[in-house]
């Protein structure tokens, strides 16, 4: 399931693969142990989770361009291209969420980041950052937003 999602975003809509960017959680699909669909482990735990489409500059474009975002790693150029789709869990209660983004290069230095980086969410203007619903990191697993102010709302004072 997430490589049929992947396809779609990447094709925009082509060949009939269409996402309505605008809906950016996918809710899990069938358990494919119901269906015998099964062909091994992975198709059983890839079908089972939520997935979280970010994808800033298309869902919400009248607010930001790439072509506004700075590099992060200091070289400072504007000279950004996208360079993929890429997924990366985050947890959500009792479960993972996978995310689905960009995946960025700066033309003048070589440099990689994704679009769910701190560092790069840092840039982007508040009220499209705050769309992401998780507090991310910059290589692993992020947490949803949510369940850090509860923990942070149990620590004693």
């Amino acid at each position: 399931m997430l490589d049929a999602t992947k396809t779609k975003v990447a094709n925009n809509g082509a060949f009939g693969a269409r996402i309505n960017l605008k809906q950016m959680w996918i809710p899990p699909g069938d358990n494919p142990l119901a269906s015998s669909a099964v062909h091994g482990p992975d198709m059983y735990y890839r079908n089972i989770h939520w997935q979280f489409i970010w994808k800033p500059f298309q869902q919400f474009g009248k607010y930001v361009e790439l072509k506004q975002i700075a590099c992060i790693h200091g070289c400072g150029a504007g000279n950004l291209e996208t360079k993929g789709l890429r997924w990366r869990p985050q947890i959500k209660y009792s479960d993972i969420v996978w995310v689905l983004h960009d995946r960025i290069q700066c033309k003048c230095c070589g440099k990689y980041t994704s679009t769910i980086d701190p560092c790069f969410l840092a840039l982007l203007p508040t009220v499209v950052a705050e769309q992401l619903p998780f507090i991310t990191t910059a290589a692993g697993p992020g947490i949803d937003r949510s369940m850090l102010y509860m923990l942070n709302s149990l620590k004693t004072k």
